[in-house]
This record gives C-alpha cells, structure tokens and sequence, in this order.
C-alpha cells in the first residue's frame, strides 16, 4: 500500500513539475516545433525517366515521405493499436501510459521505455537522442506538449509515419512496405500492416528477415491489440493470424533499367554539390524515354547473347562435390548464392539424358533443357576456334553443374553464359542532344565500366562519312571519280605501307557515292590526300573530335582516331539534324523534396533558318551553332541512305523504311564492330567489342547491325517516316555515272545524283574531279 502511495505521489509531482516547468522553458529552451515543417527528412537522390518512372535512387536512408491520406485506415489501427490507442483523446503526454510505465519501473527496479505517446516519440526522433534518460525522458515530455500545441493529431501522425526507422535501412512506412514487400501502402494485406506496425519498438531485434520467429510473435501480439480494441472483426483476425510469413528483401521499385545512366547522372550531380545529393531529397528527371530504354536493353542483351551463343560454349560456373541422392541441400545453398546477370539466371543440373537436361532453379522450380537449347554448345578452343557440334547432352553437362540458363520468349530455357565481349547502344535525339536511352555494357552490377561513354576505341569504317563531309567541303561532289586501285605510300622512316580494301579487290574509277556506299579503303585514303591531313583534321574538330589524339596521316581515313560510343553518337547527329552541333546532356531538369525545380537546362537546339525565338523559349533553348552545309549534311545523309539501300547496311531494309541512313563500321584489325545511323528525329550507334581488344572474328554487319535494328524498329514503331527537308540550294542533276559529267540523251549510265547548284556539272564528256596519282607516290607527310 506503501509503495502504491508512493507512486501515485511521485506520478502526480512528475506531472505538475512537468507543467511548471513547461510554461517557463516552453519557449525558452527548447527547439522551435514550427521548423518540424521544414526539417529535412534524409530521403535519398531519385533518378527518374522524362515520362517519371523511377530509373534509380542514390542514399544511405530507404525512405519515401506520403501524406496521411495516402495510408489505409488499417494500418493507421494497426499502428494506433500497438503504439498509442489514445492518440486522439491526449494533448501528447498519456497519463494512463506514464502511471503503467511509472509502475513498471517501481515494480521492476529500472527504468522503462514504455508510456512514450506518438507525439513523444515525434520529439524524441526529430529532436532528441535515443539515449535513455530521465533528462530526455522530461524533455520529451515538454517538446510533446509544445507539438500539441502547434500542429493538428493528422499532421503529427503524418510525421511519425514519414519518420519513424522499420529496419533495413527503410525510414518511414511507405519505404517499408517496398522493402519487406515489394508493395505499396494500398497493397498490403492486414497481416504485412500488422507486421508493419510491430517493427519499431525493436526494429533490429524483431525484424522479420533475421528473426522470423520473434517478428511472427510481434505480428500476434498487433493483431491481438487490433482485435481487442475493436479494430478488425473475428473473421480478418484468424485470416490474418494464419496467414503465412511473406517478408523478403525488396531493392528499390525501378521502372526503368537505366543503371549506365543513372550512374552519369550521381557522378554530374556529386560534382556538383557534394554528399548532400545523398539526403536532400533530390528528384532528376532525365532525357532517357522509358520505351526506347526498354528496347536499348532487350537489343544489347539479345545481341551480345547470340554473338556469344556464335563463338562457342566455355564450360559450366563451377562443378559442385557429391550426388543429388547425398549433397542436394549444399548443392541448393550454393545455387541461391549464385547472382543473376542480366537476363540470365543460375541453375543447378540434376539429370542429364541422351537429349536434355534437368535443372534446377533458385526458386527451387525444377526446368527441362531440350536439345535444340544444348545443341548449340560447342566448345570454344580459344582464338576464334570452335569445337565439334556435340552429338548428346551429356557431352556438356553432367549433375552438379552450375550453370547459366536463359527464358526464351516460347518459356522454355536455354543453356547461356555471361557472355565475354562487350557492347553499348546510344540513342539521341539530334535536334537537342538529348540521351533517350543509353546502356554501357551487358550487366552493370557485374562490370560497372560504361563503354558508352567511357570506352575509346576505333571507329574503322564508321568514321568515313566524316572524311567524305571533308571532301564535299572542298571542292569534291558524290558524283566525283576517284580511282580504287592499289596505291603505297612511304612513311618518314622508309616503311612502306600498302593497304587494302577489306575484300582485297579493287573497283577502279569509283564515283564518291559508291565508295562511301561500298566502303571501299582506298578511295577514303585518296579522298584524306587530295585535301591534306592538316586541313581536314582542322575541318574534324566542328564536329567536336578530340582532334589532338587524331593520327596525323592517311590511316585517320580509315578510322584509326579513338572515340566513344557517345562522342560518334554526337558528332554523327551533325549530318542528322542539318549541320548543327547539339551537346548531348541527360538530366533535364532537377526538384527539390518539395517538387520545386531547381534547375532545369538549357540546351543549344539546332534551329534552321527561319529560326523563331518563341520556339527557342519553349524549349529553354538556344540556337547551336551550325559547323557545316545544309547542303553538305543532306549529300552525305542521302549517300548513307544508299548504305542502307544497297550498301553494307541493307540488312536494315527488313524495317520497310526510307529514312534511314547509316554505316557499318569495322576495324581493319576487327577487334571492333560499329553500326551508326539515324533518321531526322533519333540518331542511334551501337558498338560491339572485348575490354581487353581481342578479335571478334564477325564484320560490324553480323555483330553490331542485327543489334541496331532491333532498337529502332521499336524506337520508331508507329512514327511516320522523317528526313529533313531538301535544302533550297539542292538540285537533282542527270550525270553519266561513269564520268560525273551531264549525260547525254539517251546515255544507258545515266542516273540523277544531288549536288549543290554551285558545283553541279555543267557539260557532257570527260572525268570530272578524277584523284589517281601514281601508284607509286609517296605522301609527304607521316602515316603514323
């Protein structure tokens, strides 16, 4: 009896002392509750696509701040039940909570963190430490009050959700539900609430990934208090209470697979302003299209797949100890910790017949291996060389294998590999320069290298229209003869170099058409020498080539400079766009945690003449600066139409097209494979190849190719057809093509070819613009 008098006297000192001393330090020393509006929550940097789906988030803290109406009444119970079920009757401190906790520390001789309201729990988690003390404890108290005072129970129930710690790094209830579950709030069932809502009084100790058993027993008890206090009926509480345990690690709700792109935008960003993009709340909306991103993945992954299904099977991950019958159990613990890369997912053979193979999932979901999906697997014997096709299914697996497999679109699975080489594919729109979609490598979480935009390498024959932009610039037209004929020329050290076409066949008089068209060697090298190295490269630099890296001799014709992916993906848009040089950018624009957009670019757009300002403003542009001809950009876009009419491209007339242009790009040395093209709305470069410069042993128009069409026949599904308009100083022209010169009536060579009306023929008869200095000539300036 003593001791209950005891408590009650000591309670009831507690709360007059906390009363007294409120009105003196109320606004004295404590924190201003008003700046609980603007505290910054640490919510981490979210990348987004231009249509607002989530491509990324950078940050320590998993958190998703919502507004109150945008959780299920539910799960409100579910918290009020466990946490505070007089929430809404109290002014922030709960007396009945204090007596019982007071109780309990008497009683038991410590101290308790029990009694803590919701709006205590706010003060303790936005102003306080954790550190259990009476000073915090009187602290709380008073702060709790003061909340009371100033916000509405809504907004400090608001607070407590958005802030609170679930474990696993999850802040907040929204973020919760993504981690455990891999849900949004509307989803939850009334179990994961429960489960939910038990997590912070021990969010560690009871966290359903590492203690099950403890977590499933707080689930209980939340339900048991929901069910007491009248939340939920008989019927949702045994269904929930039954209901199995269904918890699992959840990453982030990505919508878009841009992981390439999104690392472009954290390193930009950091640059910029430091750690702090990590807990500000930062919302960047890129220029990466969900769609063509979409079809920029499934494109890559499908070709660097087939291009290694090509080359030859290297062997299995690993082969595990023992037999199915003794080992199964260690067997399947080494199958879950075996990643996934990209597509492809880790399998476990378990039997092998005659003509198939029996494997074994992560998800433990038992698959079949048919023969058509082995019998591809012949052995790769290293430097290009293949093995046998195998004769039977157990000539390549055997039980214990580990494994890669691949879904196929008909559901059944083949045999795969990670494959070895590697790719990137970048589309652009040319007007602007923004990256619609952009994938650096095969997996990112594998190889975070972006070859995009960080791999330089030879462009080979992507290089050419660069070189032939050069000729027209001085004087050649696409109807000009230049000879395809053997030629050696002799360095400054007395070596001799004597190259080649890729067939090692000649054509002879070859107009500039055809040769760009046929992509012959010699009439690119002739073409560099007639206008000289010094002069061309300074003509490069407009189309932003780093031209102090540039060989300075005739191999450059050939392509042997280095650029990325991203840089021929730029300079290339010159010729799409009509001669303007656009700088390619990804973020479009940036909010802050409140949807206020703090900085949004502005952009060079390509704008011909009549340029309107108006059309300028509405795109917070302004006019880039146009590097060459109209006139030069539409010639050498019409020739790389014939590319892929009748040239080394023409596999890409399976999109039933007619404007699209592009060139094939392979190194003489074919350790790299390229495919360039464009149409006047999205310029689009794939680039195939091994880090470390192994031979591919394919031509660009079997490696990288088949890749570029798969992109833009979903990138350009159900556009219209679109090229930029003929410049009023183009004219078609009747020439013999032969000659270059007008035909004459009835000329069986005649065709009509485009030129500028300065430099269009003006008379029948003779060669005109003919290049073939002797074969024996030697350039005057170095090769290499």
């Amino acid at each position: 009896m003593f001791k209950l008098t005891q408590l009650l006297f000591t309670v009831a000192m507690m709360f007059a002392l906390t009363i007294t001393m409120g009105g003196i330090y109320l606004n004295a020393g404590l924190p201003d509750v008003d700046e609980l509006t603007t505290i910054p929550l640490q919510v981490p940097l979210s990348v987004y696509s231009r249509d607002g789906k989530l491509i990324s988030q950078f940050g320590e803290y998993r958190r998703s701040p919502i507004t109150l109406d945008q959780v299920p009444q539910d799960l409100i119970n579910a918290v009020l039940a466990t946490e505070d079920r007089r929430f809404y009757q109290h002014a922030g401190v709960d007396l009945i909570g204090l007596l019982r906790a007071a109780h309990h520390m008497v009683m038991g001789g410590g101290r308790s963190q029990g009694g803590s309201t919701i709006t205590m729990q706010v003060a303790r988690n936005y102003y306080l430490s954790p550190q259990k003390t009476f000073i915090r404890k009187f602290n709380e108290i008073l702060l709790a009050l003061k909340i009371e005072r100033e916000f509405s129970k809504d907004q400090i129930l608001e607070l407590y959700l958005n802030k609170i710690y679930f474990g696993s790094r999850a802040y907040g209830i929204n973020a919760a539900a993504q981690v455990y579950y891999g849900k949004t709030l509307d989803e939850l069932t009334l179990a994961e609430m429960a489960m939910l809502a038990g997590l912070p009084q021990a969010p560690s100790r009871l966290n359903p990934l590492n203690n099950p058993t403890g977590a499933k027993a707080r689930r209980t008890h939340v339900l048991d208090r929901m069910y007491t206090y009248g939340f939920i009926d008989e019927a949702s509480y045994e269904a929930a209470l039954n209901a199995p345990m269904t918890e699992t690690y959840h990453g982030m709700r990505v919508e878009v697979e841009a992981p390439y792109a999104a690392e472009m935008v954290r390193q930009q960003l950091y640059a910029q302003l430091g750690d702090k993009i990590y807990i500000e709340g930062l919302k960047v909306f890129t220029t990466i299209d969900s769609r063509e991103q979409l079809a920029a993945n499934l494109a890559l992954e499908n070709g660097l797949l087939n291009y290694d299904k090509r080359h030859g099977y290297r062997g299995t991950i690993q082969t595990l100890k023992g037999t199915v019958a003794n080992d199964l159990s260690t067997w399947l613990e080494a199958l879950k910790e075996t990643p996934k890369s990209g597509p492809l997912l880790p399998a476990l053979v378990i039997k092998v017949s005659h003509d198939a193979a029996q494997v074994l999932l992560a998800d433990e979901q038992t698959v079949t291996l048919a023969w058509k999906n082995l019998s591809w697997a012949r052995p790769d014997l290293g430097g290009g060389r293949l093995g046998a096709y195998p004769k039977q299914a157990t000539e390549i697996l055997k039980p214990g294998d580990l494994i890669y497999v691949l879904k196929q679109t008909d559901d059944h699975y083949r045999l795969a590999q990670i494959p070895q080489v590697q790719g990137s594919l970048i589309a652009m729109d040319p007007k602007n320069g923004a990256i619609t979609a952009l994938v650096g490598g095969f997996d990112f979480y594998l190889n975070n290298f972006n070859t995009a935009s960080q791999a330089k390498r030879q462009p080979g024959s992507s290089f050419k229209p660069f070189i032939y932009s050069v000729a027209l610039e001085n004087g050649f037209t696409a109807a000009s003869i230049i000879n395809d004929a053997p030629i050696v020329f002799e360095d400054t050290h007395n070596n001799l170099w004597r190259p080649q076409n890729d067939n090692e066949r000649f054509s002879g008089p070859t107009s500039l058409r055809m040769g760009l068209v046929r992509s012959r060697n010699l009439v690119s090298i002739r073409l560099l020498d007639a206008v000289g190295i010094d002069k061309s490269i300074e003509y490069l630099s407009r189309f932003g080539f780093d031209t102090k890296t540039m060989p300075h001799g005739l191999s450059l014709a050939l392509g042997t400079l280095e650029a990325t992916p991203l840089e021929m993906t730029s300079s290339l848009s010159i010729f799409a766009n009509g001669g303007y040089r656009v700088t390619p950018y990804l973020i479009d624009e940036v909010a802050d945690a409140h949807d206020v957009i703090l900085f949004r670019s502005q952009v060079a757009m390509a704008c011909p003449p009549p340029c309107s300002p108006e059309y300028l403003t509405e795109h917070n542009a302004t006019p880039a600066p146009q590097v060459i001809s109209t006139a030069n950009a539409y010639i050498i876009t019409d020739i790389l139409k014939d590319v892929i009419k009748r040239g080394t491209g023409r596999g890409a007339l399976v999109l039933e097209r007619t404007d699209l242009s592009g060139k094939t790009g392979s190194t003489n040395d074919h350790k790299d494979a390229w495919f360039v093209g464009y149409n006047g709305n999205l310029v689009a470069t794939v680039w195939i190849g091994y880090d470390r410069t192994r031979l591919l042993n394919e031509y660009a128009s079997k490696a990288a190719l088949p890749i570029w069409i798969d992109f833009m026949r979903e990138a350009l599904r159900d556009k219209p057809d679109y090229s930029l308009p003929q410049p009023a100083d183009i004219v078609h022209v009747r020439i013999d093509e032969r000659t270059g010169a007008l035909a004459s009536t009835g000329d069986p060579y005649a065709i009509f070819e485009l030129f500028t009306k300065e430099t269009a023929p003006k008379a029948t008869g003779g060669v005109v613009d003919a290049y073939a200095p002797d074969e024996n000539w030697a350039a005057p300036e170095s090769l290499f």
